[in-house]
């Protein structure tokens, strides 16, 4: 009689019943790993995609290492969460596919907080000085009430003492307060499950 795989049986309990396959199942670490994807997945229905689209395109995976790019095609004209503010100065990001690319623009994390922004707790906006993005502006929605996280620049630099005074003193105006303490990030359990790097 062969071994019973405990980890193989966890790892079936926990996924979606369409993904319950030798195949699929394989593409995960652990039980963790499966509750991660699952959450991702639901997320990803919540915005759109179709439930059978992420089966399939998952079930025709034969390699781990090739889902980051199945994320990205799933994600990437997603569009994000409104804004509780616009102004010609502090401007929404729109879609996924943007902040990934503001991400790189800008060399900092933006885009791990992609499934944040789908699920309606984080928004980005860019702070433009004419035509040229030169910031970011992270909100994250805490008990009901959107909060200031950061203000960043390039490399996750201040953008400088006049640019962070003058976005701080707007959005203050406006209601908005510090955020007290921010918690991680949903997307990073799928960067983890998918091994995707910060800026993909």
């Amino acid at each position: 009689m062969r071994d019973l795989n405990l980890d193989m049986l966890m790892r079936w309990r926990g996924a979606p019943t369409s993904l319950r396959t030798p195949t699929v199942l394989a593409l995960f670490h652990n039980r963790e790993d499966v509750r991660h994807f699952a959450e991702a997945r639901r997320i990803l229905i919540e915005n759109g995609v179709d439930a059978r689209r992420i089966d399939d395109d998952l079930r025709g995976l034969s390699k781990r290492r090739s889902l980051p790019k199945l994320i990205e095609k799933w994600t990437s004209g997603l569009q994000l969460a409104a804004s509780p503010y616009r102004s010609d100065v502090l401007v929404p990001v729109q879609t996924v596919g943007e902040l990934r690319e503001l991400g790189k623009y800008l060399r900092n994390c933006s885009a791990s907080f992609s499934f944040d922004s789908l699920a309606g707790r984080s928004v980005f906006l860019r702070i433009m000085d004419r035509d040229e993005t030169i910031g970011l502006v992270h909100l994250e929605l805490e008990g009901g009430e959107w909060l200031i996280c950061e203000i960043v620049g390039k490399a996750n630099r201040s953008p400088g003492r006049t640019v962070m005074e003058s976005v701080y003193n707007e959005l203050n105006g406006a209601g908005f307060s510090v955020c007290r303490e921010r918690g991680p990030s949903v997307w990073d359990k799928v960067q983890r499950f998918a091994g995707l790097p910060y800026m993909t």
